[in-house]
């Protein structure tokens, strides 16, 4: 295993340690395997590619050197309006909140179904066995991954480990 490198950038933002514990690609039958690492925006996924070698570039995505570097572009998910809870709630007034259904019900937006659609390809695809979150370690930076992974409902069972 190689040992983590510090990752800078001009403008300093991501400037913590990428740890490499996916360094050597390995092979499972014949297949592949590679490593999805999902970032919050472009530059940063940008940025971690550099880093670990990956230079062939998809639509809305890099591969090479055993992994898969994509990225949200901000909130993929959002929540769903109050309509989507009931007819009463179609034209609600300020007597019916709050608004607290059993369970909160989500939805793709409408500006990024396209890079959703990239990700929850890349998440369901046989050769990816480990996907690791290196959105910011923030809340709303964890919202961001949690929500897309859950929306995707994939496979893989081991758990996502934050690069920090």
């Amino acid at each position: 295993m190689r040992p983590a490198r510090r990752i800078t950038q001009k403008n300093n933002s991501i400037g913590g340690v990428c740890r490499l514990t996916y360094c050597n690609p390995k092979q499972n039958g014949g297949i592949f395997i590679a490593k999805l690492i999902v970032a919050e925006k472009p530059s940063v996924a940008m940025s971690y590619a550099k880093v670990l070698g990956v230079h062939g570039r998809q639509d809305g995505y890099l591969e090479g050197s055993g992994y898969i570097v994509s990225w949200c572009v901000g909130h993929l998910v959002e929540l769903a309006p109050p309509s989507a809870y009931g007819e009463q709630y179609v034209e609600w007034s300020i007597t019916d909140l709050p608004i607290l259904p059993q369970k909160w019900q989500y939805l793709v937006s409408a500006s990024t179904k396209k890079q959703f659609s990239v990700l929850k390809k890349l998440m369901h695809r046989a050769d990816v066995d480990t996907v690791v979150n290196s959105c910011d370690s923030g809340r709303e930076g964890e919202l961001i991954f949690r929500l897309v992974y859950q929306l995707s409902l994939i496979h893989i069972s081991e758990p996502t480990r934050p690069i920090s």
